[in-house]
């Protein structure tokens, strides 16, 4: 306003207030006769400014205008704003640390020097077993003696030396009977009011749980052990060569005491089997290996031949045995092939049976075929040398039964060597006990052939029969005594 608008009226001025109701306030304020308070800001550079009007009153008392009053308030107003801003904020944070306080996972608490306790959220009232009211200013050891006794000496030690003790490990009973432990990791630190140390203030983290979990792994990784240790000794009680490989290049994890018998102790764990098992390479096993471990199918049984060392450790002389090997694979948790199982049999013996199975075969059909041919010639030989039916059939079933008590003797000696004197010996126990007993007879002493037996011992019933009944030996039933002696 100027100098010079005094006197105009004041609708004719123009103001930088951002004040349309002014003319309005002033006829009330002279209308009613009362005065009136109101705030404005002036619209260049956002001043306040406190408006206050009252009745103008003359000497006479009639009222003749207003007295407007203009208070630059905006320093005061600005400064109210901020601290409104700052209370607003500073409620905001509490809020948001108080909601943090309660509802944090672990257990918070705030304790004076008596152990008296001043705060705790829901965590820690879950943990001692009590509500915030039962807690709040009562001594933690009026109503929890046992948790008192494993807490105070920590906290004693932060009172007296003014530092945080972290990661403190609590065991203490949780119920009033004492018979449930609980197990706890706590950090106490010291709470100051300015220099005052006034106060601890203490996290706990409850790791029951977590504790009966690892005491129940730390059980049940015992018992795999047992339990893989019974599955090894088992593998070494069997008659097998048992092998387990993991990953593709087939790394030793195991290898059983008759694998280390035959092939020796060797440095295999760990160890790729075309690295330290040449005999794997030598029967192809190693493309079998890998066929099972990229297929997940298993491979066998099947029968091949191969060398081992005679002796665990060595090498030469080698003997050639057959084997029967089987091929499994194992896997993974997640379902992919973790490696491969191999079992393998010293079938050499099953074998060796077998071919011995199929030489005997092959003998007796031999045998089968030398005796019908046999029988054959005695019965075109009876038949000439006998005239009447009665003769040949009593000659004809006497070298037969000669046949098949030589037959007898044979089967009964066939894993022993033939002995000529133990054949004639047998042939004159068949004229009589008492007649072969005056018999005296020596002769080279001889082993015979299997295929010379039958025939020799034909020939031998034939030269003693006739000799019984028209020889020598028809006077030995007579007493006398003859001698056989040996020729060469």
């Amino acid at each position: 306003m100027l100098e010079r608008d005094i006197g105009r009226p004041i609708a004719d001025l123009n103001h930088n207030l951002d004040y349309p109701e002014l003319l309005d306030d002033i006829r009330t304020v002279v209308k009613r006769v009362k005065s009136l308070s109101r705030e404005v800001m002036q619209s260049t550079n956002g001043a306040i400014f406190e408006v206050r009007m009252r009745p103008y009153q003359t000497a006479s008392g009639s009222i003749d205008g207003s007295v407007i009053t203009f208070v630059d308030v905006t320093e005061s107003r600005r400064a109210e704003a901020k601290a409104r801003q700052q209370t607003l904020t500073i409620e905001t944070q509490f809020a948001e640390l108080t909601a943090l306080y309660d509802g944090a996972p672990i257990g918070l608490a705030l304790m004076d020097r008596d152990l008296r306790w001043l705060r705790v959220n829901e965590t820690m009232s879950q943990i001692n077993g009590l509500s915030a009211e039962e807690q709040i200013g009562k001594r933690m050891r009026d109503v929890a003696p046992m948790v008192c006794e494993a807490v105070q000496p920590h906290t004693d030690a932060v009172f007296k030396t003014g530092k945080p003790k972290l990661n403190v490990e609590i065991v203490t009973s949780i119920d009033a009977k004492g018979s449930e432990v609980g197990h706890f990791i706590a950090d106490y630190y010291p709470v100051f009011a300015g220099d005052e140390l006034y106060g601890v203030g203490s996290c706990v983290r409850d790791v029951t749980e977590e504790k009966r979990l690892q005491a129940a792994l730390e059980k049940t990784k015992l018992e795999l052990l047992e339990s893989e240790a019974r599955l090894m000794r088992i593998f070494d009680s069997v008659p097998a060569i048992i092998t387990i490989t993991e990953g593709p290049e087939h790394r030793y994890l195991f290898v059983s005491k008759l694998h280390r018998k035959v092939y020796g102790e060797r440095d295999e764990i760990g160890k790729a089997a075309v690295d330290v098992s040449p005999e794997r390479a030598e029967q192809n096993l190693i493309e079998k290996f890998d066929g099972v471990f990229h297929s997940g199918e298993g491979f066998g049984p099947a029968t091949t031949q191969a060398r081992v060392p005679s002796e665990a450790g060595q090498t030469e002389p080698r003997t050639p045995g057959w084997f029967s090997n089987t091929l499994q694979p194992w896997f993974k948790s997640d379902g992919s092939t973790g490696g491969v199982i191999s079992c393998t049999f010293d079938v050499t013996d099953v074998q060796q049976a077998s071919s011995q199975k199929e030489m005997m075969m092959r003998e007796l059909q031999h045998r089968v075929k030398n005796l019908l041919t046999t029988v054959q010639s005695i019965a075109y030989f009876t038949e000439t040398t006998t005239s009447t039916k009665e003769e040949f059939n009593a000659a004809f079933f006497e070298r037969l039964a000669a046949i098949g008590y030589t037959n007898d003797h044979l089967v009964s000696i066939d894993s022993n060597p033939r002995r000529l004197a133990d054949l004639i010996d047998r042939e004159l126990e068949r004229v009589g006990k008492k007649m072969a007993a005056r018999i005296q007879w020596d002769v080279i002493d001889l082993l015979l052939p299997e295929t010379h037996v039958p025939l020799l011992a034909l020939a031998i019933h034939e030269l003693t029969t006739n000799s019984l009944k028209y020889g020598a030996l028809l006077a030995c039933r007579r007493g006398n005594q003859y001698r056989l002696c040996k020729r060469r």
